[in-house]
């Protein structure tokens, strides 16, 4: 995962200074910041549940992460999620 403020060169540094090979093309960079995003998201989802003492069964994804359906079905891992569309939104704010 990145770190916070830690570029995409410093990154790959790291990955070989630990034996492994940085992504080799445009769609493996990516997959690995979608795998680096998913497991925050699910911390927040984990929280919210422990906050409201009710468990989050479906995921509603809203904005441009939610056009993503590897993002999305990284995010849900084991529950519903619905990808809403926000072109709507965006397109009363000109």
């Amino acid at each position: 995962m990145l770190q916070q403020g830690e570029s995409l060169a410093l990154r790959w540094c790291r990955l070989r200074r630990t034996g492994q090979e940085p992504p080799a093309d445009r769609a493996a960079v990516v997959r690995c910041v979608l795998e680096s995003l998913a497991p925050a998201h699910r911390a927040a989802l984990r929280r919210a549940a422990e906050l409201s003492g009710h468990p989050v069964e479906v995921v509603h994804l809203v904005g441009s992460g939610s056009k993503n359906a590897l993002l999305c079905q990284f995010t849900a891992v084991g529950r519903d999620a619905w990808a809403e569309a926000s072109a709507l939104l965006n397109s009363h704010r000109s």
